[in-house]
């Protein structure tokens, strides 16, 4: 977030020092962290492909050359994709040298799952948090593009437009806005709920019938020998411990339903991602109370915002979202 101050150095068309320090530590992780990994895979696969290319072929048809074809091939790519982080890094610096920061009219939009900022013919980044939809007076850098600062134009009230966006993505319906104020379910999301409950079901029934397969092949082939009761086990267990996992999942939305109940927090927003080998979670939090949500949802609300939240209690599912800063 920026300052009064830092826009006043802005509109003047200089850049603050606490915005310089921000905008030089964003190309100086990358690099430290993609660099070393990208350098590590070129080596790694041009050495690999030099290696092969010396060993004698197998066959008197077959070409020493092609692994380091290949391989070095491979190892090129990561050197390109190297060089785009040395070529991010340089342009933040020629940036800051120069210490020029641009003006221009233009435009924050919810395009295809993320917030984007756009001037006439340009696209800029974000340097911290997005701004919510609407026109605004952007301060930016000439190279890089990243938005030290922004003034509304007025022409909407971006709260109502965030509001807008917000409702879209997390399929609110206003309508039910009374009824979670009273800590109550609306109509649309007990519909919403229902289904929830029957994707756990569903779920939870086609992995159980794929676990199955294996204990009822077992069961009916002759002369089973003994063996074979050890995988089977294996699998019933499995579907013992699915059963009972989407069971309570399913149970949890349908007691929701059942007693038709909402819960509020009211907070600063914050959110992060924890990530894993093969999929990451993303997580948006008020007042120490986690929620795991999907991409959209983890991208349309703006850290650091006061919203009020309405989520069902055993489930934790958020039903909806409302803008709340003074």
């Amino acid at each position: 977030m920026f300052t009064q101050d830092d826009l006043t150095l802005n509109r003047n068309g200089r850049i603050a020092p606490s915005q310089a320090k921000q905008v030089e530590s964003i190309p100086a992780k990358r690099l430290l962290l993609n660099s070393a990994v990208f350098a590590v895979l070129a080596i790694l696969f041009i050495g690999l492909g030099l290696f092969l290319s010396l060993l004698p072929p197998r066959s008197p048809g077959n070409s020493a050359f092609v692994p380091l074809l290949i391989l070095g091939g491979i190892g090129s790519i990561m050197f390109v994709v190297l060089g785009k982080y040395v070529w991010d890094w340089w342009q933040v610096k020629q940036d800051l040298s120069e210490g020029r920061v641009m003006q221009e009219a233009g435009e924050v939009e919810w395009k295809g799952n993320r917030y984007r900022a756009t001037v006439e013919g340009r696209s800029l980044q974000f340097l911290a948090s997005a701004l919510a939809p609407s026109r605004y007076q952007f301060y930016y850098l000439p190279r890089t593009a990243y938005i030290l600062s922004a003034e509304s134009l007025g022409h909407a009230d971006p709260n109502q437009s965030l509001q807008s966006v917000l409702n879209t993505v997390f399929r609110f319906d206003p309508n039910d806005l009374a009824l979670n104020r009273q800590g109550q379910l609306g109509e649309s999301q007990v519909s919403r709920l229902q289904k929830e409950m029957w994707t756990y079901a569903i779920i939870g029934i086609v992995m159980v019938s794929a676990f199955s397969i294996v204990p009822l092949s077992v069961m009916f082939l002759p002369r089973t020998q003994s063996s074979a009761w050890i995988p089977t086990l294996i699998f019933f267990g499995a579907d013992v411990i699915v059963a009972i996992v989407f069971s309570f999942l399913a149970w949890r939305v349908w007691r929701d339903i059942s007693d038709r109940r909402v819960e509020m927090l009211n907070g600063v927003l914050r959110k992060y991602v924890v990530r894993g080998n093969k999929s990451s979670t993303y997580y948006i939090e008020i007042d120490n109370k986690k929620f795991a949500v999907g991409v959209p949802q983890y991208n349309v609300v703006i850290e650091g915002r006061t919203y009020r939240l309405y989520y069902a209690p055993r489930s934790s599912i958020v039903i909806g979202i409302e803008v709340d800063d003074v």
